[in-house]
Parts: structure tokens; C-alpha cells; sequence
């Protein structure tokens, strides 16, 4: 069973087709987030929906075929694109409430990268990784290095506890100015 939102689906005769943009005449999309196989000469199944599969990320796609090649398309994309026209440069495709599920044309909207992350993280959908100090993959320093540095201030020259540490004296500037690894005490 595919997971749907928890808005019950009306009837197919009241949803809105459209064709798929880029398929056009292959297949069709609704705007209650269906997708069909459209009605065409030699077509086995005409008007047959489609069954989406849930992606590694939590959206549904399906696998559009022309001439023997089959396509993953995520289906809340081929709902926007049909139903909200062109993507302006540089957006992509948010669900208004964060269901990833729920590809009602109603529910989505056209957003920017960092509008759609925004949205994910005050929605409790994603949580920004806390890669400071020790857990960044590039840290060179320990926390004790950073408090060493500190305690340092004034007794020995930038220069020299750069070399000592193994990075550049800006950022033992930096340091000692709590520009970087403010989190440490």
C-alpha cells in the first residue's frame, strides 16, 4: 500500500488531468497527485494509474518509459510542473506542510533551495548537523588545543603557536578572539 496524506481521494472523474510535461502524450498527471498512463493507439493498458514507490528520501516517484527506457520521476515535480507551470531559476518543489507524501497540487509551491531548507528545519522535518569544533571532518585541533592556544594569549607570539598547532597564525587569531570554536570555554 503507497502512503497518501491523510485527505481521502476523490473519485477519479473529479480530478484534473493534465500531461506530463516532457510526456506529453504518454502519460498524464492529476492534480490530487495521481499519474496515468495516457489513452493512445497500442497502448495495453490506457488510463492505467500508476503505482509510486517511496524514494530513499521519502517521495514518491515512478518510472515513466519511452521507447524501451524507463525514467524515475518524482511525481510532486510532474504536479508542480503541470499544475504550477514552468520552475523559475534556481527553485525547487516545497510541500506547503511538509508531508512528503501528499502531492496535491494545492500543497505545493515553488521555493528556493535555502526557502525549502528553512522550511524543513522549522517544520522538525530536518536538524541541522552540529559539526563543530572535533566533530567537523576538517578539524585539525582538539578542544585541550584550543584552550592551550587561549591560555597562551600574551605568553608566546601567534606565529609561534601557529607552528606549533600546525595551522596558520589568522586562525590562532581567531581563536583567541572567539571567532572560532566559540562553543569551547
Amino acid at each position: 500500500m503507497t502512503p497518501r496524506s491523510a485527505q481521502p481521494a476523490l473519485p477519479l472523474e473529479l480530478e484534473t488531468w493534465r500531461p506530463v510535461v516532457g510526456w506529453e502524450g504518454l502519460y498524464e498527471v492529476s492534480d490530487q497527485g495521481n499519474v496515468r498512463s495516457a489513452r493512445r493507439e497500442h497502448n495495453t493498458w490506457p488510463g492505467r494509474l500508476l503505482r509510486p514507490a517511496v524514494n530513499h528520501g521519502g517521495y514518491l516517484h515512478v518510472g515513466l518509459y519511452r521507447d524501451g527506457q524507463q525514467n524515475g520521476c518524482r511525481v510532486h515535480r510532474l504536479v508542480a510542473l503541470a499544475f504550477l507551470g514552468p520552475c523559475p531559476p534556481g527553485h525547487e518543489v516545497n510541500h506547503r506542510f511538509g508531508i512528503k507524501t501528499d502531492n496535491r497540487a494545492t500543497e505545493l509551491e515553488w521555493a528556493t533551495k535555502s526557502a525549502n531548507t528553512r522550511h524543513a528545519y522549522a517544520g522538525g522535518l530536518a536538524h541541522a548537523p552540529d559539526n563543530r569544533g572535533t566533530r567537523s571532518c576538517r578539524a585539525k585541533l582538539t578542544e585541550a588545543d584550543v584552550l592551550a592556544i587561549r591560555a597562551a594569549r600574551g605568553q608566546t607570539t601567534q606565529r609561534a603557536l601557529a607552528r606549533q598547532f600546525g595551522v596558520s597564525k589568522t586562525q590562532i587569531s581567531a581563536i583567541q578572539r572567539r571567532e572560532q570554536w566559540a562553543h569551547v570555554a
